[in-house]
């Protein structure tokens, strides 16, 4: 089965290992990118994996 591209916050908050509200403060940062469905906000999960190597390299 192929994994999900896009997620949910509570979904990308366990992707990363953090709450839902750091992942709300990401999205309007504009750390991380979302999109807008309908009323459902989705998050790609190549944007997840771009923020991880944002961050890592910043170590």
């Amino acid at each position: 089965m192929e994994p999900k591209k896009m997620l949910t916050y509570r979904e990308a908050a366990e992707y990363l290992s953090v709450s839902e509200r750091t992942v709300w403060g990401l999205v309007k940062a504009n750390q991380i990118q979302a999109c807008k469905i309908g009323r459902l906000v989705r998050i790609p999960l190549t944007s997840l994996d771009e923020f991880i190597g944002r961050v890592m390299n910043q170590v």
